[in-house]
């Protein structure tokens, strides 16, 4: 447990660094991207109120700079911000929202990871059948991606 705290503690470091860089190039959406890094690491470290923060400031730059693929994505980190918080129904709404404009913007990875949070949202809903079919399309979606990586949380998950 020690091991992988100091992982997240060096990740968090590297992903101060990334901001810091990101505002100096002045790219919105590097600004956003590296934001909703930096959220993520928050999450693994259950800080929800650094996770909110850097999310809302991320789907700001999204929303002023009309990038619709950091929107999204900001809806899927918003779902797994409210799902952390114990607010399963929110938490599926955001993850669908981000899963239908994913698809619009054919975002496969970011569509597969949407379907995958909807997944872990039906299942603390006690929704089986959802469950089941959330799966099918994340693991669809990350098929057709070869991301591995991604296919083995997804079995991972499954398991539990």
């Amino acid at each position: 447990m020690a091991r992988e705290e100091d992982a997240l503690h060096e990740a968090a470091q590297y992903a101060d660094r990334a901001v810091v860089a990101a505002g100096l190039t002045g790219d919105s959406a590097l600004q956003g991207l590296v934001l909703l890094g930096r959220a993520e690491i928050s999450l693994a470290r259950q800080d929800l109120a650094a996770a909110r923060g850097d999310h809302e400031a991320a789907r700001t730059l999204a929303q002023r700079s009309g990038d619709a693929v950091g929107c999204a994505e900001a809806d899927r980190m918003a779902g797994r911000i409210a799902l952390a918080g114990g607010q399963a129904e929110e938490a599926l709404r955001l993850a669908r929202l981000g899963y239908r404009e994913a698809n619009r913007l054919e975002a496969v990875q970011l569509a597969g990871e949407c379907a995958e949070l909807c997944t872990r949202a039906s299942r603390e809903l006690l929704h089986s059948g959802w469950v089941a079919r959330y799966r099918a399309t994340a693991r669809r979606h990350y098929s057709a991606l070869g991301a591995r990586p991604a296919l083995r949380r997804l079995a991972a998950d499954g398991q539990r």
